[in-house]
């Protein structure tokens, strides 16, 4: 194993872990899974593997997505607290 494997491996679980605890601190796991894909993309280049580093090329988009939706106050939860109508 080599730094990047190890640190994609540890930040992955720590990003799906934040996301699935679905509370206050949950959007940094979009910060955890962007430090993944970034050991990713340095262990796919290292390995020259070419799928893998496209791969996570594109999941690194949709981190700074996340981020930035999570940041902006646009990603919402109010679903879990209260029934939204099908009218809004």
């Amino acid at each position: 194993m080599n730094y990047f494997e190890v640190i994609g491996c540890i930040f992955g679980l720590l990003g799906a872990l934040l996301l699935a605890l679905n509370n206050r601190y949950s959007g940094f796991g979009f910060y955890a899974f962007l430090v993944s894909n970034l050991a990713w993309i340095g262990y796919a280049i290292v390995q020259s593997v070419g799928g893998l580093t496209i791969q996570h090329i594109g999941f690194s988009i949709t981190s700074l997505v996340g981020i930035y939706r999570w940041r902006a106050g646009k990603a919402s939860t109010q679903y879990l607290d209260e029934p939204q109508s099908r009218d809004r």
